[in-house]
């Protein structure tokens, strides 16, 4: 119901139930992620950065912080476009915006 506090957040025992209520917006948020995400997946390759002494791709050491969300610090990649099909269509997009 509009207005209640969602279920599951109904045991915080921080703040009253009615202060957590759920994002109307939540559904368009996760479809809009999952178009972003998923178009650039379709568009570019990423890949492991090239070790310039050896000419190879090295997997980067991946390290994430500690806390209640764990995010991975920075690390190096390339961002490729598939071809030059894909890289016509960002440079499209880049003349639009």
């Amino acid at each position: 119901d509009v207005g209640e506090a969602h279920p599951i957040l109904a045991n915080f025992s921080k703040s009253p139930p009615k202060c957590h209520r759920i994002c109307p917006g939540r559904y368009f948020a996760d479809m809009s992620l999952w178009l972003v995400i998923a178009s650039t997946l379709a568009i570019f390759d990423i890949k492991p950065p090239v070790n310039p002494k050896m000419g190879v791709e090295e997997l980067p050491k991946i390290k994430f912080r500690s806390g209640e969300l764990s995010h991975p610090y920075p690390f190096k990649c390339r961002v490729i476009p598939r071809s030059e099909h894909h890289a016509k269509l960002v440079r499209d997009l880049n003349a639009i915006a």
